[in-house]
């Protein structure tokens, strides 16, 4: 019985130090410029978007047609 209660604990600890490797190197690697520049222009795209809906909406509230894009 304490042969298996080891095993087990063993293998526990075991399972966890891969989690934590894999977690921490995940981490750690860097993302390229290129990862870097299409977030970017990802989020550019995200702002340019929000700011066009928020303006038509405007327009619309004040009863004006909003322009076609």
């Amino acid at each position: 019985m304490t042969t298996l209660l080891v095993s087990l604990l063993v293998a526990v600890l075991l399972v966890l130090a891969v989690a934590v490797f894999v977690g921490r190197r995940d981490r750690s690697r860097t993302t390229s410029s290129e990862d870097r520049a299409a977030l970017h222009a990802a989020r550019d795209g995200q702002a340019r978007t929000d700011v066009e809906r928020h303006m038509m909406q405007g327009e619309a509230s004040r009863g004006r047609t909003p322009h076609s894009t």
